[in-house]
């Protein structure tokens, strides 16, 4: 009996989060991204290229409003040769974050807007004068994204905030739902 009563309670937390096979759907994106902070430009470039994949796992319908919950991993990567007081270095950066998100559209309506939270991985690699150094740390990050689109594809200018690390910047990606 205890069994049964285990695990009818966590049925109530896992199943909200699993993918119905009624409206789930994959997507895929493509875009850059552009550090806000000039001494990280400086470092490691301007825009960074951004790849990702994303899973809905929740839809709600309410009176003209769709919301829509998925997990999103990203993919975000830049290597930049540069100059310091005469040496010259090579310098990678790799974000990966791994967000819970949230979309919202009024029904009938191409604008939507989201947010995010999650964790995000970071390894930064820097070769100069025939020596290499490398470091990588996990963080909380987030997202604000407005977007717009149809159900298919869409475009999104995103807000991407990775906590300690430095990171922050703006995204702009183009979507695709499967």
């Amino acid at each position: 009996m205890k069994k049964i009563i285990l695990l009818s309670i966590l049925s109530l937390f896992v199943y909200p989060v699993l993918p119905s096979a009624k409206g789930s759907e994959i997507g895929l994106n493509i875009g850059y991204f552009y550090p806000s902070s000039s001494s990280v430009r400086d470092l490691y470039g301007n825009s960074w290229l951004l790849t990702g994949i994303f899973l809905q796992i929740n839809e709600y319908q309410a009176y003209r409003e769709v919301r829509t919950e998925y997990i999103s991993l990203d993919y975000i990567h830049n290597s930049h040769n540069g100059e310091f007081e005469g040496y010259p270095y090579r310098a990678s950066v790799t974000n990966i974050p791994l967000m819970y998100n949230t979309r919202y559209r009024n029904s009938g309506k191409n604008f939507y807007y989201v947010y995010g939270i999650g964790f995000n991985y970071l390894k930064v690699k820097v070769e100069m004068g025939g020596t290499s150094d490398s470091d990588s740390e996990l963080d909380l990050g987030g997202q604000l994204a407005l977007g717009y689109g149809t159900d298919k594809f869409g475009v999104e200018l995103r807000y991407i905030e990775f906590g300690r690390t430095g990171n922050t910047g703006l995204a702009l990606t183009l979507m695709g739902r499967f």
